[in-house]
């Protein structure tokens, strides 16, 4: 007795891998004396059953099928056996996201350039033979390395991918949300004593901080002793602040810290530079605002008209 394993079938390391309730099993038996009286079948070991058309299994996993034939003379041929694997279950596949990427309130914020790569297993099963993805519902592509979005891409994307088996098992169509970020953040001046308590404008015993001409902001003495800093606030309502950066005068860049605020200088006026970066990358264009010590108290004359 001969066993013919039909399609889909597929053969890893001589392991042989069927379709459950697909894949056929055919026998023939042939004997030259008395002829083939019946043929049988049993799975694992169970009962015998009569061979009367070509069987699938349905059982996922390893399985054992057995088989022989007894001729007219109620010869028994010795049992055979075929060892199969059945699988009938597709690959699972991930996503991977490359830099810069960022996880905000489970939103996936990336940029048109962040990588975006594709990882596919097939547990036990026969191995995978393809992974597909699309963007914004276009049409599908085969993965063959990380992808970016490009300058194509929407606020909002969606990114679909699944993958096949060697036995044309598909995985269900997994469906991941991008959001792009291209907006840099704002940043402002503030003055008080903590960075949570800053505003643009704090009356301090009875001195409100002014702005003066164009780009240029006046503190006092009297401010700094009472523990006034400068801070700097950036906001980002996508990706989030990365870092703020802020220099004094010619000085270099330096990282800020909203626990020690602006370090000012010992100069009674200097040039403040600043600016912001989200997580993405996009960097504020770089802000600039003259600070003046203003020591001189206001002069207030009364005149009596006649």
């Amino acid at each position: 007795t001969t066993a013919i394993v039909g399609e889909p079938k597929y053969l890893l390391n001589g392991k042989l891998y069927i379709k459950p309730l697909e894949t056929p099993v055919a026998l023939t038996a042939t004997d030259a004396v008395s002829g083939v009286w019946k043929t049988e079948y049993s799975f694992n070991n169970s009962y015998w059953r009569e061979y009367v058309k070509p069987v699938t299994m349905g059982t996922q996993g390893n399985q054992v099928f057995w088989y022989r034939s007894v001729d007219n003379a109620r010869n028994v041929e010795e049992t055979k056996k075929l060892d199969v694997y059945l699988d009938g279950a597709g690959p699972v596949t991930g996503m991977t996201l490359g830099e810069p990427s960022k996880v905000v309130s489970d939103d996936k914020w990336i940029s048109v350039n962040t990588q975006i790569s594709l990882f596919s297993s097939d547990g036990l099963g026969c191995g995978v033979s393809i992974v597909k993805y699309r963007i914004n519902g276009g049409e599908w592509v085969s993965y063959a390395g990380p992808f970016v979005l490009g300058n194509n891409a929407l606020a909002v994307n969606t990114v679909e991918y699944f993958g096949v088996d060697m036995l044309g098992n598909f995985e269900h169509v997994n469906k991941t949300s991008l959001k792009v970020d291209r907006t840099a953040p704002l940043t402002t001046l503030a003055m008080g004593k903590t960075q949570g308590t800053s505003t643009a404008v704090v009356p301090i015993n009875g001195v409100v901080p002014r702005l003066g001409l164009p780009g240029v902001v006046y503190y006092s003495p009297e401010q700094v002793k009472a523990g006034q800093k400068f801070f700097l606030k950036a906001q980002d309502d996508e990706s989030g602040v990365k870092e703020v950066r802020y220099k004094t005068g010619n000085g270099d860049w330096v990282l800020y810290s909203s626990v020690l605020g602006v370090v000012i200088p010992r100069e009674p006026s200097f040039t403040l530079g600043y600016y912001g970066t989200d997580n993405m990358g996009n960097a504020e264009a770089v802000k600039s605002v003259v600070i003046v010590q203003d020591a001189e108290k206001p002069v207030t004359t009364i005149a009596v008209g006649t």
